[in-house]
């Protein structure tokens, strides 16, 4: 039409102004039309109209939703250059074409660019950047970023928000969800209907459909209209806890509003019959299903079938099963996952290796077993699954290496484990930071002291930094190697490479978490040195991280071996303050130190 109409100007011999010809290169940038986009920028030169900046803005804008980002920046330098009109617009556009082509590292050069104009980038390019690292898993550099953004003066919207919340949520921390949308809400940040959901079915995650329920008035106090999603959301909550009564209330209120349930909610009802136990009444619930319009599809199928297996009714799953007519490969699937889910592993496997043979692979089913195999112990089936996948594809799925090198390790199976790392990089792919950790975790466990070291330098080598878990790991094989030395003399050469770690840690600006401290106050308790070891138990209290029975065991251990009694009840009594209950070994340590404060107290009294 927009097209139509500009023709009929020239027919007419009107001239356009710069305003019609902006209109028309828009309409031919969204149609990726570049070639009359061309025409019409040739027109307004013979025409004597100068671009102005939306010119400019539309010209960028078109070259980066064709996935021409490099081009359009390198066109907005030369405009810049001749002096041209050049807006914020133009540089929010390549910032976000670079993210969409997933070239972060320029989009990031982009937004220093934009402070050296004297500039301050907008929440469009830093909302397009923190998205773009979210979507690849990274928070870290998202929460950087954020701070960047809010230290400029720059304020947050509901679509960072949505896009930090989701990341957390996809990591599987969902009571981080849950503080991070409490911070949001505190800031006073506008939080749409997308913020709420992930929140919402962050606390179903958690159990806590109540409070799910409690959001739902929450948004509706906010002016906030809660849709199917939101509803489906609760629903699913309640049948994950169990509690169908409750779900079917709010599918009976969802309904009430005007809102129809569609495939998606009746399935998750459906799997919340199964989930019960109830045969008889999700066999019911899926001829009311079809009253409604609705047929069950694959997806129903295998709520149920999953349901069933979940609820620890087997037989039923089976029987459902073979009910259906027409069993498509997720069926199977469903019927494989649901057999793991009720650690009947091997009958999977089984069901699994016959499908194989008769041409069936079902690649998808393939994590879920193999890791429930590496739960139950059964590394040697694990792996010759593992083997399987080879054969059958090229097979790079790297949580699954990661998987079975870490229980091949655990069983001590080191060999196998270190051929799958380098199996892995024969295939010309890069370890990443986890699969590294297993590794030098499987040599720190089996002594190999050595082969860990040299596997660090490999790792450090290949630009993989080592983290927080990594060094744990390594200062924990320290540990445990100098343990199997006297204790009067331990080895001079592991102490040292334990405190070169430390150090390196504390160059690389880590932060021990629980777990690292631990390790750092057995370290400190073995060498004797008491002091040392409760100054950083202070500041791990500090650092707002609570000590759980390991840390305060190794810290008694200490106690008990210097003959500190005093500390030792001190810490007991914190101990139990936390709410923590004793161990076995605590439990021994406490007799042994309390004996020994009784023996103290015998000898005070006799002088």
């Amino acid at each position: 039409m927009a097209e139509a109409i500009y023709q009929q100007f020239k027919r007419m011999g009107l001239n356009p102004n710069v305003y019609t010809y902006n209109l028309m290169l828009k309409v031919f940038c969204k149609k990726g039309d570049t070639k009359k986009a061309d025409d019409v920028l040739t027109e307004m030169e013979k025409a004597g109209v100068k671009a102005n900046e939306y010119t400019n803005g539309t010209i960028i804008e078109g070259l980066c939703s064709l996935q021409k980002t490099d081009l359009a920046y390198e066109i907005l330098k030369q405009l810049r250059e001749n002096n041209d009109p050049v807006d914020n617009f133009s540089y929010d556009m390549v910032v976000h074409g670079f993210c969409n082509e997933n070239k972060l590292s320029e989009a990031e050069a982009v937004l220093l660019d934009i402070e050296n104009q004297g500039l301050t980038p907008g929440e469009y390019s830093f909302g397009a950047l923190i998205h773009a690292y979210c979507k690849r898993g990274n928070i870290q550099k998202a929460f950087c970023l954020e701070s960047d953004m809010l230290s400029k003066g720059v304020k947050t919207n509901c679509f960072i928000v949505s896009s930090i919340l989701q990341c957390i949520f996809s990591r599987g921390t969902f009571t981080d969800v849950l503080s991070q949308f409490k911070t949001y809400r505190d800031m006073g940040v506008f939080l749409d209907e997308v913020c709420y959901n992930i929140m919402i079915n962050a606390m179903c995650k958690l159990g806590r459909g109540e409070a799910a329920l409690e959001l739902l008035e929450e948004m509706k106090h906010k002016n906030l209209v809660p849709d199917l999603i939101h509803y489906s959301t609760v629903i699913n909550g309640y049948c994950l806890e169990g509690k169908l009564l409750d779900a079917l209330n709010v599918y009976k209120e969802m309904k009430h509003k005007g809102i129809q349930p569609d495939l998606i909610t009746y399935n998750i009802l459906a799997g919340g019959f199964a989930r019960k136990g109830l045969a008889k009444e999700t066999l019911s619930f899926l001829d009311y299903m079809k009253t409604q319009g609705l047929t069950p599809d694959v997806a129903t199928h295998n709520k149920i079938i999953e349901g069933f297996c979940l609820a620890g009714n087997v037989r039923e799953a089976e029987n459902y099963f073979k009910s259906l007519e027409e069993k498509h490969p997720d069926n199977y699937s469903a019927m494989i996952n649901g057999y793991c889910e009720a650690r009947h592993t091997l009958v999977a496997l089984n069901l699994f290796v016959n499908l194989y043979k008769h041409g069936m692979f079902l690649k998808q089913t393939c994590w879920k077993l193999l890791s429930c195999l590496c739960i139950e112990g059964q590394v040697e089936s694990a792996f010759d699954l593992f083997e399987t996948l080879l054969v059958s594809e090229d097979y790079n799925c790297i949580k699954m290496y990661s998987k079975l090198m870490s229980a091949l390790c655990n069983s001590g199976d080191i060999k196998k484990a270190r051929w799958l790392f380098d199996n892995w990089i024969n295939k010309g792919l890069k370890p990443d930071a986890i699969m590294y950790t297993i590794m030098i975790n499987g040599f720190c466990k089996s002594n190999l002291m050595s082969e860990a070291w040299e596997l660090l330098r490999a790792m450090k080598g290949n630009g993989i930094l080592p983290d927080v878990v990594t060094f744990t790991v390594l200062l924990d094989g320290c540990l445990k190697s100098i343990s199997m030395y006297s204790r009067s003399r331990p080895n001079i050469y592991l102490c040292e490479k334990a405190t070169e770690f430390e150090s390196e840690m504390s160059e690389l600006q880590l932060k021990p978490d629980v777990a690292c401290y631990t390790v750092l106050i057995d370290k400190r308790c073995k060498m004797n040195d008491i002091k040392d070891a409760i100054k950083l138990f202070k500041e791990m209290m500090d650092n707002g991280l609570q000590p759980d029975n390991v840390t305060y065991t190794a810290l008694l251990s200490g106690c008990y071996r210097v003959h500190d009694v005093d500390t030792a009840e001190t810490l007991f009594d914190a101990m139990t303050a936390q709410g923590l209950q004793p161990d076995q070994i605590t439990r021994s340590l406490k007799s042994k130190l309390e004996h020994g404060i009784l023996k103290a107290k015998k000898l005070q009294f006799t002088h």
